[in-house]
């Protein structure tokens, strides 16, 4: 009872049958006292903050919000958050302690790739963030989301340079159109 009412009352809070699940978990609160079974309080310190909080599937908490009261025993803590890996972990509940569940969920990461095809279409380097990845004619490469700058260099060709930004499963299509050098257009 104390578990699926802390459920309710984190989710309807102040629904109409709130009062009397409320009334309830007191009952059920002084009768454990009554037997000299003091109820855990449990705060779950999950980040990113503010993300919910199951206990043995049943909703009863925001990260970083208050404690949750549970009879003293075993369960399992979850969460789960789009673009986040699910998270859980086993914990035990102390009869009359205050603990605290803590824990990470960790990013999930994400890639697309990038399609490269110069004029030129061969020895032009190129470099992605400062850091040269081969010289074309180049295989689409997969890459992490993000906004990556990319520039191309080819002796006697001005060189060429272009923000882009890969997004999860795309694909960006970069096709740069190089210039020849004029004689003294550009210090070498």
């Amino acid at each position: 009872l104390m578990l699926y009412g802390a459920g309710f009352m984190y989710l309807e809070p102040e629904g109409q049958d709130a009062i009397e699940i409320g009334r309830k978990m007191k009952r059920v609160t002084d009768l454990m006292r009554k037997r000299q079974q003091k109820l855990a309080t449990v705060d779950f310190r999950v980040k990113p903050k503010n993300v919910d909080i199951y206990v043995n599937g049943v909703p009863v908490a925001r990260s970083g919000g208050p404690g949750v009261k549970l009879p003293f025993g075993k369960y399992t803590a979850s969460a789960v958050l789009e673009d986040y890996n699910d998270w859980s972990q086993d914990f035990t509940a102390k009869k009359g302690e205050t603990q605290t569940v803590k824990g990470a969920m960790v990013k999930k990461i994400y890639f697309g790739m990038l399609n490269i095809v110069t004029d030129p279409a061969e020895g032009v380097d190129v470099m992605i963030d400062g850091k040269k990845v081969g010289v074309t004619p180049l295989k689409p490469k997969r890459m992490k989301t993000g906004r990556y700058l990319v520039r191309f260099e080819k002796e006697g060709w001005d060189y060429w340079h272009r923000y882009v930004d890969i997004t999860r499963d795309g694909t960006y299509e970069l096709t740069p159109k190089m210039e020849r050098l004029q004689a003294g257009s550009r210090e070498q």
